[in-house]
């Protein structure tokens, strides 16, 4: 039994040096300029908008006990420690103040200006799977309810939770607002 755990070990260790001997440059699909498309843009919308819609009715024939199965299906990699959100609120708040000044008054160049990188690669890249492995980090990072902290305590106020979302507005939206 020893014996071959042994060569099993052996043969993953042969796989992956021959598999990192044989490591080349990878191919991918950033360039330096342009890519000009080929056919009328008004096919590659179509063609985007009919993936969209393919996926949604695809998903219209899913039975709902598996996605509610899938949506509540979790990993326990373990708790957060609960933490105010005011003060990576104004951080954030701070940090969005100066990515709108860069943008305004920066440089034109895309890739002189942090305001574009910030948004493609941190936003959109970055925050999401960060909010895929450690959960709603929104809470925290949400640049508004620093802001309104900030205000409501210089006017005085201190309200019991701060930036709650107004009843009126509705229960279910102000419940997730209002949740921290």
């Amino acid at each position: 039994m020893a014996a071959c755990r042994g060569s099993k070990i052996w043969a993953v260790v042969i796989l992956a040096s021959a598999a990192v001997a044989h490591i080349t440059p990878a191919e991918a699909h950033g360039a330096e300029r342009g890519f000009v498309l080929l056919l009328p843009t008004g096919y590659y919308l179509f063609g985007g908008a009919a993936a969209v819609a393919a996926s949604f009715l695809l998903l219209c024939f899913v039975p709902p006990r598996i996605v509610d199965r899938l949506a509540r299906a979790r990993w326990p990699l373990g708790t957060m420690p609960a933490i105010s959100p005011a003060p990576t609120s104004l951080a954030a708040f701070l940090l969005l103040c100066l990515l709108i000044a860069a943008g305004l008054f920066g440089s034109r160049d895309p890739l002189a200006n942090p305001l574009p990188l910030m948004i493609w690669t941190v936003w959109w890249v970055a925050i999401t799977l960060l909010h895929a492995v450690f959960g709603n980090l929104w809470a925290l990072i949400n640049p508004w309810i620093g802001a309104y902290t900030l205000l409501d305590r210089l006017a005085g106020g201190g309200s019991a939770a701060p930036g709650c979302w107004p009843i009126q507005l509705g229960s279910a939206i102000g419940q997730q607002f209002c949740s921290f």
